[in-house]
């Protein structure tokens, strides 16, 4: 019994308990249901791993999802690329690391999912979790209306620029990766000086395992996106890794522990390397680095795709910017960060970095979690009736000059700002400030908002805070 799998129903999410036991498949023993409904309504996902259904054949030619371990592929890649394989495999050991395409792919077009599969390498578990999701896939994001195109930016290439004026949190983009496969290696066969190889010796040999590995994938796809892979930069290309490693390196975006705790229950047991991933693609990797991106790239995990969202409102024929690197150091160590990507970055922060500097040091976070820091004001009677909203009004104005509203405090002291003023009973205050805490959080998780959707309702009497500070006055 895999203790992730086992731990929720793998239809409802709903974690089993000393009181409420789970049932497993009685087929394949791996995926488990509150009860025969759920069970039924996962059906249609499930019967693509389950070893008890025999309704599809392995020697089907439209299946051409693959699992394979690296291990296998390291001795024969070449033909291991190209082996149909049931979508419904599954490895006998859901912790080994597998090669497959989500969604499965099949060379009959008709029956793949709309936007595209990615080519993927991760744990079984993983991949269970994935497919598990309810109504998987869901359709990719998309914007209201075209919003943006891909030009020739001069002095640093391809990049994107908007067609429209756009709001904050407003979807510009958003698509499924090529590629999505682990930032952290181990290696899974000994440097040829084994137990004698030096650290370099040891790396240089973790390169060539990657790259066998990314020609599978990128061998996995079709004539236009292996096309679109390799025309992809290359900063890469004098420091020992392969070309195919290059790109990864220089255009992934990551997927942490964060995106993967809404389907992973105890993901943050896993190993980071197993839980920390990279995605490569064919339109958002063309975006160019910005010290004040004026949009973030963020993974939407029921369609599996990135979704790029605006961070502020964006004037028609603009340059979309994103960020490399932490904004929150000074400009120096970013400079030595993005030397790495093969340019010097000369934005307005890095261009004035003796003012720019002491502002971003000034920018105080508060309390990850917004309505701590509301309570505490609550329960302290000597502050001062505006203190918190000032305190966090000071800090947005700090983070709006810096252009960071892309970081995470920028929807915290928003969201502080809406609830005190809830505590405050101003209504048309906490309307507004509400509206553009949601704003600041759909940036980080499109279509969700996070948790500022259910601590900011859209009735101002039914926030938690509601007159909570006159009421104590009066007291």
């Amino acid at each position: 019994m895999d203790p992730v799998l086992a731990s929720f129903c793998h239809e409802c999410r709903e974690p089993g308990s000393p009181d409420k036991s789970l049932k497993v498949c009685a087929s394949c023993k791996s995926a488990y249901y509150c009860g025969k409904a759920c069970q039924k309504q996962h059906w249609k996902t499930h019967k693509l791993f389950c070893k008890g259904q025999s309704g599809v054949s392995r020697n089907k030619p439209e299946v051409t999802e693959a699992i394979q371990t690296l291990g296998t592929a390291i001795a024969d890649a070449a033909m291991l690329a190209m082996v149909p394989t049931d979508a419904r495999a599954r490895p006998r050991d859901l912790n080994q690391s597998v090669i497959t395409s989500i969604p499965a792919a099949f060379f009959d077009d008709r029956l793949n999912a709309p936007g595209g599969v990615v080519e993927c390498y991760f744990p079984g578990w993983m991949k269970e979790a994935i497919l598990g999701q309810p109504g998987f896939p869901h359709p990719v994001p998309s914007s209201a209306s075209s919003a943006h195109k891909l030009v020739d930016i001069p002095g640093t290439g391809i990049g994107m620029r908007t067609t429209r004026p756009l709001a904050v949190g407003d979807i510009i983009y958003a698509e499924r990766p090529l590629i999505i496969l682990p930032v952290k290696w181990r290696l899974s066969t000994p440097p040829p000086n084994g137990n004698r190889a030096t650290y370099e010796e040891c790396v240089q040999h973790g390169w060539k395992e990657r790259e066998l590995l990314l020609n599978m994938l990128v061998a996995r796809m079709n004539p236009e996106k292996r096309a679109a892979y390799r025309a992809l930069a290359n900063s890469h290309k004098h420091d020992g890794c392969g070309p195919l490693s290059g790109v990864l390196r220089t255009n992934g975006f990551g997927l942490g522990p964060s995106d993967w705790q809404k389907i992973i229950l105890n993901i943050a047991s896993r190993e980071d390397r197993e839980t920390t991933m990279s995605g490569v693609c064919e339109v958002l990797s063309r975006i160019n680095h910005n010290c004040s991106p004026n949009a973030n790239v963020s993974f939407h995990m029921p369609s599996f795709s990135f979704v790029l969202t605006a961070v502020r409102d964006i004037p028609a024929d603009t340059e979309i910017t994103v960020a490399y690197c932490d904004l929150q150091i000074p400009a120096a160590a970013r400079q030595q960060t993005l030397a790495s990507y093969g340019f010097v970055c000369t934005c307005k922060a890095c261009s004035s970095p003796s003012i720019s500097d002491a502002r971003r040091a000034a920018i105080l976070p508060t309390d990850p979690i917004p309505q701590e820091a509301v309570r505490k004001w609550l329960r302290d009677a000597t502050l001062a009736d505006d203190y918190v909203v000032k305190k966090s009004q000071d800090m947005m104005r700090l983070i709006e000059e810096e252009g960071l509203e892309s970081e995470w405090y920028a929807r915290a002291h928003a969201g502080v700002i809406a609830m005190a003023y809830a505590a405050l009973g101003q209504r048309q205050n906490y309307l507004q400030s509400r509206k553009k805490a949601l704003a600041l959080s759909s940036v980080s998780l499109p279509l969700g908002g996070g948790r500022l959707v259910k601590l900011l309702p859209e009735v101002p009497e039914k926030q938690e805070f509601w007159m909570k500070r006159l009421r104590a006055k009066a007291q």
